[in-house]
């Protein structure tokens, strides 16, 4: 979609009235801009911890390698996530060097330029560091991302939702609740914000997510429907010295939402926020 400038302080005002009166559906939200029909993006960064979904596979330093490619708006997506630093407090210590989290998935761009995109996808993610539990290497998920631009240049207002029928926790001895028969499912509402005005590149988001019982029980051990985190965050990306090369840093904060869902995590030791701090290279060939 076509993003030009906004300002910085215009963009907040509307995020805030914005997610201040949204009811939330959907748990997190692809910030990233796609663009087609072709394009590919190889990234590498240093995290100072693994955060996935509201809680840490990692807390310490991790590596995270990327890799977008679209042709004909068929999109493919490969993430994988490496400890640098050790962390020996997990149910199954992780050791430098070992893979946390890994995840691969394909999705089809659907766009009306200057108006909206729609991604239906679909992806599949394993976390070869956790014990055995639900989804451990059973978390696929079919859904969409939408994303609609409002009127006002730069701000765009968006939603997610995903369904795990693979999985059914009925079946299972890591039983859920929150209906669905037992299968996993997940939304999200939000927006995003650009602010491009060569050589600045910023992009913010904001999301505020949701789940079914059976999802919040591979999270948290929580079996009860209801609201996860409110995530926002913002990306800078700036060009680099290296032709095609592009310097970005991230900065994202994680909140959850509902007081029980703090008490359960405060019980286990685990804060309910989470700051997350990232820097890193991409690449992007010039066509």
């Amino acid at each position: 979609m076509k993003t030009l400038a906004i300002s910085p302080a215009f963009a907040t005002a509307c995020l805030v009235s914005l997610t201040a009166v949204a009811y939330a559906e959907t748990e997190p939200l692809e910030y990233e801009l796609q663009k087609g029909p072709d394009d590919f993006v190889l990234s590498g960064e240093l995290l100072n911890k693994d955060y996935d979904q509201g809680v840490i596979r990692n807390d310490n330093v991790t590596a995270h390698a990327g890799i977008t490619a679209r042709y004909f708006d068929i999109g493919l997506h490969i993430d994988d996530y490496m400890a640098v630093g050790s962390d020996p407090n997990l149910p199954r210590p992780v050791k430098s060097g070992e893979t946390t989290q890994f995840s691969a998935g394909l999705d089809y761009l659907i766009e009306w330029t200057n108006l909206f995109q729609i991604l239906p996808h679909y992806e599949w993610e394993t976390y070869p560091n956790l014990p055995k539990q639900p989804y451990k290497d059973q978390e696929e998920w079919i859904g969409a991302d939408g994303w609609y631009e409002l009127p006002w240049q730069g701000l765009e207002a968006g939603f997610g939702l995903d369904y795990n029928p693979f999985y059914n926790g009925e079946l299972d001895k890591f039983r859920g609740g929150g209906g669905l028969s037992g299968h996993a499912f997940r939304s999200s509402i939000g927006a995003r914000e650009f602010f491009q005005h060569a050589p600045l590149d910023l992009a913010f988001w904001e999301t505020i997510n949701y789940g079914n019982g059976e999802y919040k029980n591979f999270l948290i051990g929580d079996n009860a429907t209801g609201f996860t985190t409110f995530d926002i965050g913002v990306k800078y990306t700036a060009p680099f010295y290296i032709n095609e090369f592009w310097t970005v840093f991230r900065l994202e904060v994680h909140y959850w939402l509902e007081q029980k869902d703090r008490n359960i995590l405060s019980a286990a030791g685990k804060d309910t926020t989470e700051v997350i701090i990232g820097f890193g290279f991409e690449w992007r060939p010039e066509n």
